[in-house]
């Protein structure tokens, strides 16, 4: 048997050069979330001392009741401050309306003398704590309190939850 000596494919490329050393990095990623800004040791030490905006009273014994803007900047995020508007409670009582070909029964919330105005003001019958704007336009926290259940079955709605 005869072997023919031939020229491999390989045999007919140059010799390749070598690979450079590694001088390429990767490119800088850019953050996606910023990072935020921490609080100091002197400012964590200091106790919460909320007060108005307006009338610079701490809490509850401002001048401009009750419409008092107070002022928390003392929590975790220092970039976000707590301000609290509506310092207003009002209790409603349940009261039954006229009824529709719609419903039978209407139910609404009365507040029967507005803190800023003195009227009388009719809302939805949710029970609760709810945040309300009334016409006169000063919005307060209407508390509805839920009815309780007699031994007879019915429902009381002179008595109910105070919170």
């Amino acid at each position: 048997m005869t072997t023919l000596v031939q020229d491999g494919l390989w045999d007919l490329a140059p010799e390749p050069l070598p690979t450079p050393a590694g001088t390429r990095t990767r490119p800088r990623r850019v953050p996606i979330h910023t990072p935020q800004p921490h609080r100091t040791k002197e400012f964590r030490d200091q106790p919460c001392d909320p007060a108005c905006l307006i009338c610079g009273k701490p809490e509850g014994r401002g001048l401009c009741h009750p419409r008092c803007t107070v002022v928390c900047s003392h929590n975790r995020e220092p970039w976000r401050a707590e301000i609290c508007l509506i310092t207003t409670k009002i209790t409603a009582r349940l009261v039954e309306g006229a009824r529709t070909a719609i419903s039978r029964r209407r139910e609404l919330a009365v507040v029967d003398q507005c803190p800023t105005c003195g009227r009388l003001h009719w809302h939805p019958p949710t029970y609760g704590l709810h945040l309300r704007i009334p016409p006169c336009g000063i919005p307060y926290l209407v508390h509805l309190p839920r009815p309780r259940l007699t031994a007879a079955g019915t429902w009381d709605h002179t008595t109910g939850d105070t919170a």
